[in-house]
């Protein structure tokens, strides 16, 4: 670059590129992690509904038997 002349020089554009990539990248696989946790405790959550509802049959046709 000559003097006096303002700009970023090609090595600086490079790095910040870089930087941007990595970011981007770490970004990316923490909102995967996320929703990846996120539809586990899902289906986690329907299991425990189904066991809480089987019991609630369960229990109310064990009263209804006596």
């Amino acid at each position: 670059m000559r003097n006096g002349e303002k700009g970023y020089t090609l090595i600086e554009l490079i790095i910040a590129t870089t930087i941007l990539v990595l970011v981007s990248g770490a970004a990316s696989i923490a909102i995967f992690q996320i929703m990846k946790g996120t539809e586990r405790n899902n289906t986690h959550i329907n299991a425990v509904r189904q066991v809480q509802t089987a019991g609630y049959w369960i229990s109310r046709d064990a009263r209804m038997a006596q």
